[in-house]
């Protein structure tokens, strides 16, 4: 049993040693596959460039287009923001304006507070000199 035992154990311990050279060699493999790739994929990419950098005449028209369109923008953007800061100036004015109109009630209601107590005061001086006169005569 015993030989049977160290039979078995170096056997194990060589099929580790050959699995650890053989994921070792396939490692090696998907590595050099993954270079090969992004070698291809750098080609690809240069090939790409190379190519949008020599523009044909639709693409030329296309970048024409997205110019104009690019100036557009930028001159309706402008005249947005002029059109915003009117807008703002004239909220300020109305503002201002909203305050002094309600300043300007609220001392004609102060007035006609002031006009009503007098017109009471005068309804009752008036009414004590008629009876006060009717006692006189």
């Amino acid at each position: 049993m015993n030989t049977r035992l160290n039979d078995i154990i170096p056997n194990s311990m060589n099929q580790g040693k050959r699995e650890t050279k053989k994921n070792a060699k396939t490692g090696k493999q998907e590595e050099m596959k993954a270079s090969q790739k992004q070698l291809m994929l750098t080609d690809s990419m240069r090939s790409m460039r190379s190519m949008s950098s020599e523009p044909t005449g639709g693409e030329s028209e296309m970048l024409a287009e997205l110019r104009k369109l690019r100036q557009e923008n930028s001159e309706s953007f402008k005249d947005t923001k002029l059109s915003l800061n009117r807008l703002e100036s004239s909220m300020t004015e109305i503002k201002q304006q909203i305050v002094q109109l309600d300043e300007r009630i609220t001392t004609a209601e102060n007035r006609v507070s002031a006009t009503e107590d007098r017109s009471i005061r005068q309804e009752r001086a008036v009414g004590y000199l008629e009876s006060s006169g009717e006692r006189l005569v």
